[in-house]
């Protein structure tokens, strides 16, 4: 029977002093040495054949090593399972070492990463705002404007006319600086809105005038923060030829343009499913807003110490998804202009912030009685299937293979939390108009 002895250094960390009773050591070091017999070279004699007292001679540092690397991963698990102690990293050796201590003859010492011990505080009958954001006629008007600007067909303009701001022109363009063209500054059939602002600053501005097939060239300087960096600052030519001038066309408002954009009967149809669709989304940002102020009043009223790795774990989640999610935009730091320094500074924040909304409402659950049910979990991926134009099986696959079915349930159980403490929290509706 192994001894422990377990010393608090800090909220987050323990320090794990582990004796191992003198049998048990001479069982493993025996182990160990027959191991190393095994595959031992010493000229002179046969694999299996050395004696031990020449074998510990030329090999006692990798006999130790050995020895103790097996007595540690035999028994630390053990350990904290006995002490009730729940590792949140892999525990670090500090210190191992003979001994000749009443029957025991091997120590070691484990610094132990754990969750901060807290009793949460403050947490039923929260009072704060919710945003109350009634639909009206102005935003109805303003989501059918953006769906007939979805639907909007560029007709080709044969009259001869300059160019004007609105228009749309298809062009061949080329890029110079110094005389040399550079990456990035040539393209053809560009189709362009003028006004837009979507060129470099400049170049929209002189393409108005020009007329359908003329040509021209535009200077224009780069912006200090150009992609590129060594060409930032300096003047570029861009040879310009019109290929052609289109002009959007916008559908009619009535029952036609309804059917066609969803299978609506009516414009009358579309125009209640869109306020039906805008209060769906405006009630759900509003919850939103509600978890938000009970996360933040959670965290301003239990300050914890968190552990960090947790916190470092967190960090590299969230910049991968944020890697990612750069690339699914085509872009990345630099192009929206991020440095990584800044970007790490970032993701570092946000996990702190996560980790400890994390654990008060895990704790929270804990006392409440709060669990997830596997049918739960198992809605949830079926949920999630559908979404994703996946199957159920092969989207469990690709989780238990994550090793993600944990982080699911965690997940559901936090938005399990949060909804209790809505239910049981003081809620002031107030007005807000929509954000167009």
């Amino acid at each position: 029977m192994v001894k422990v002895q377990v010393e608090d250094i800090g909220p987050v960390k323990k320090q794990v002093q582990v004796s191992i009773p003198d049998d048990r050591v001479a069982r493993v070091h025996g182990q160990v040495v027959r191991d190393v017999s095994r595959r031992a070279k010493i000229p002179g004699f046969r694999p299996g054949k050395v004696p031990r007292s020449i074998l510990e001679k030329y090999y006692s540092h990798e006999i130790e090593k050995d020895m103790t690397s097996r007595l540690v991963s035999d028994t630390f698990q053990e350990v904290l399972d006995s002490q009730g102690i729940e590792a949140v990293a892999s525990p670090t050796l500090e210190k191992s070492e003979r001994i000749s201590d009443s029957g025991f003859g091997f120590r070691y010492t484990l610094a132990v990463e754990v969750k901060p011990s807290f009793e949460p505080g403050n947490y039923m009958g929260l009072k704060v705002e919710r945003p109350v954001q009634n639909v009206s006629e102005e935003d109805v008007e303003a989501e059918l404007a953006r769906l007939r600007e979805q639907h909007a067909l560029l007709r080709t303009i044969d009259e001869e006319r300059p160019i004007r701001k609105g228009d749309f022109v298809v062009i061949d363009i080329q890029g110079k600086v110094d005389g040399k063209t550079f990456e990035g500054g040539n393209s053809e059939n560009f189709l362009v809105e003028v006004g837009a602002g979507r060129l470099l600053p400049g170049l929209e501005d002189g393409l108005i005038g020009l007329r359908s097939h003329s040509t021209s060239e535009i200077t224009v300087p780069l912006p200090p923060d150009f992609e590129k960096p060594q060409l930032a600052g300096k003047s570029a030519v861009f040879a310009i030829h019109v290929k052609e001038l289109k002009e959007k066309i916008l559908p009619d408002l009535d029952d036609e343009f309804a059917k066609e954009v969803g299978g609506f009967e009516t414009l009358k149809e579309i125009r209640a499913k869109i306020r039906e669709d805008l209060q769906k989304l405006a009630d759900s940002a509003a919850d939103e807003v509600v978890r938000e102020a009970i996360l933040a009043r959670l965290l301003q009223d239990n300050p914890l110490e968190l552990p960090p790795s947790m916190v470092e774990e967190e960090a590299r989640l969230i910049h991968k998804n944020l890697k990612l999610r750069l690339m699914s935009q085509g872009a990345n730091a630099e192009t929206a202009g991020l440095g990584e320094q800044d970007i790490l500074t970032r993701c570092m924040d946000a996990a702190k912030e996560r980790v400890h909304a994390n654990l008060i409402l895990e704790v929270i659950a804990q006392k409440e009685g709060l669990s997830v049910a596997d049918e739960e979990v198992d809605e949830e991926i079926r949920n999630i299937a559908r979404r994703s134009g996946i199957t159920v099986e092969r989207l469990k696959e690709s989780l238990q293979k994550k090793g993600a079915m944990g982080s699911l349930r965690s997940r559901l159980l936090e938005d399990k939390t949060l909804d209790f403490l809505k239910e049981k929290a003081t809620i002031k509706t107030v007005k807000k108009s929509i954000e167009h």
